[in-house]
């Protein structure tokens, strides 16, 4: 069996893009990532979440992480085409008001 993994790149509109399994086991190399792609992004911006193929809670604590740090910093965060089983957790958290997040359709 495979180890899961979550790979993100941008894309040719500079849309960050998020693919594979956002896991507790995943999250911390995710963020590793974003700190280098972050880095070389001034505006605002989006992250679609089109390719997670699973989730847990830890995906929450992370967006919600990513969203503050652009607060903070003047820039604002969207995540969009958010799979219905993140939203869910979001509900279940309570946090779906806070976060940045527009589900699929």
């Amino acid at each position: 069996m495979t180890a899961p993994s979550c790979n993100m790149t941008v894309n040719a509109d500079g849309i960050i893009m998020l693919q594979g399994a956002l896991l507790l086991t995943t999250v911390e190399s995710v963020l590793r990532q974003s700190d280098k792609i972050f880095a070389n992004q001034s505006g605002n911006l989006t992250i679609d979440l089109a390719a997670i193929t699973h989730t847990d809670s830890s995906a929450l604590a992370l967006l919600m992480h990513w969203s503050r740090a652009r607060h903070a910093a003047g820039r604002s965060l969207a995540c969009i085409h958010v799979p219905k089983y993140l939203l869910s957790l979001a509900q279940a958290f309570n946090v779906e008001e806070i976060l940045p997040l527009i589900p699929t359709r």
